[in-house]
């Protein structure tokens, strides 16, 4: 909640009436953070917007001058989104916007050659992700809605207690889930519209 996100706030403010095409790379969290902004951008501004991973971007025919494009990499080093930047930037895209966990990767050497690249750092204080990159999913995704609720102006949960639902600890909720996790398979329904996803509406899992 207190990472600088200023690039990020104005790059978003400059996409917000034109279609975005997020891309984040299949492995990771980074697709789902794409699907997130991609969300987040059609409810917030009514603007069509798409997730996709980078071997779909690569293929992608940019016709349409005016879309913007979110590339989300955790490291800033991966072939596969280092591929997609290449590809997109050569069409010059309306807003090319990179969103990275780490400073100093060859993403940003890419970047730091085009001026309308808006370069964007996310210090996460819980360092670096393990083989599931839940810390830079859930970092990500913060500053992302922290970006968009400004044109909105909702408020946020202030931290991680308020976000999981106010009084209730970790704890709590291991002991919630624990009968979860004997069972051979889950189904989790949910609303898109994020306005019934928001804290304190029921997610129904089976």
């Amino acid at each position: 909640m207190a990472a600088q996100i200023d690039a990020l706030v104005r790059a978003i403010a400059a996409s917000a009436a034109h279609p975005l095409v997020a891309v984040g790379s299949g492995s990771g969290g980074s697709l789902s953070v794409a699907q997130f902004a991609a969300t987040l951008h059609q409810s917030t501004f009514g603007e069509i917007a798409k997730a996709m991973t980078p071997l779909e971007v690569s293929t992608f025919p940019l016709t349409n001058a005016n879309t913007s494009f979110p590339l989300v990499s955790a490291g800033g080093g991966n072939p596969d989104i280092m591929n997609a930047f290449k590809h997109v930037v050569g069409r010059e895209p309306r807003r090319l916007i990179i969103l990275t966990a780490r400073s100093g990767t060859a993403l940003s050497q890419l970047a730091a050659s085009y001026r309308y690249v808006d370069y964007v750092e996310i210090e996460i204080p819980s360092g670096k992700d393990g083989f599931l990159a839940t810390n830079s999913l859930v970092a990500f995704c913060i500053a992302i809605s922290r970006a968009y609720a400004i044109s909105t102006k909702e408020n946020l949960p202030a931290d991680f207690s308020q976000l999981i639902g106010g009084d209730r600890r970790i704890e709590n909720w291991r002991e919630i889930c624990r009968p979860l996790w004997e069972r051979d398979n889950l189904v989790v329904l949910f609303s898109t519209s994020p306005a019934s996803c928001s804290i304190g509406h029921r997610v129904q899992v089976y």
